[in-house]
């Protein structure tokens, strides 16, 4: 692609909430520069979801193929080195179609992708070949969602791929347990501290879950962009 790249060829849709370029502030990538792609629009409803702003599909948020590859490309030439793209909601794969499309054309420009999912809607693997990483969440019981997620047969999950566990009490820490001491998951399990509930510290739960990660080896995992620019959209 050359600086002056203008791309005209695309034709289609997609619902986006926003596109900005931030550093990944969470997971295996923390502190990579990146380009977040976030679709709009999600029905699992986690309480304590901090984008809910996405969740409703809205017609006005339809942005073209031709936009997003050239939104993206701008965002891009502000960096010495191509980004990362992230795809993220929202959730994604609830636009099949445009998911697929975007993900091929990200990767045919030589883009290195990661794709977060709640883990509403199976992974589809058929696409493992685009895809650096999938991250997928597990819900535990704090998350009170609408529906039950279909958490997708760990087998299917490559070393480089990432379960993300929100986490605000000790209900949320077994039920990690519960679900990982039968299946073995391949890629790394990523303990991410929510809001504790009340009575405890957010520094006294932090400790908890860094214990919890160093008994049984897995990664405790910082919203590290809101302890850099606070709990705000675009970073």
């Amino acid at each position: 692609m050359s600086s002056d790249i203008t791309i005209k060829e695309e034709r289609g849709t997609v619902n986006i909430s926003e596109i900005f370029f931030s550093v990944q502030g969470e997971g295996i990538y923390s502190g990579e520069p990146t380009v977040f792609v976030r679709f709009q629009g999600c029905t699992l409803g986690c309480e304590w979801c901090d984008t809910k702003y996405t969740w409703k599909h809205e017609e006005e948020n339809g942005m073209s193929y031709i936009e997003v590859l050239n939104r993206v490309w701008g965002l891009h030439k502000k960096s010495d080195k191509k980004p990362m793209i992230c795809i993220t909601g929202g959730e994604p794969l609830e636009q099949p179609e445009q998911f697929a499309y975007l993900v091929k054309r990200f990767h045919s420009l030589d883009y290195s992708i990661e794709v977060e999912t709640s883990g509403l809607i199976p992974v589809p693997f058929e696409y493992d070949q685009f895809i650096d990483s999938w991250v997928v969440d597990f819900k535990g019981p704090s998350a009170a969602v609408k529906k039950s997620p279909v958490l997708s047969d760990f087998t299917h999950f490559r070393h480089q791929d990432q379960l993300k566990c929100v986490v605000k009490d000790q209900k949320d820490l077994d039920a990690v347990r519960l679900v990982l001491q039968d299946n073995y998951f391949r890629g790394t399990i990523l303990i991410s501290p929510g809001n504790p509930i009340k009575g405890v510290s957010s520094t006294e739960w932090m400790e908890k879950c860094a214990e919890f990660c160093k008994q049984h080896g897995y990664r405790l995992s910082l919203q590290t962009h809101k302890f850099i620019w606070g709990a705000k959209r675009g970073v």
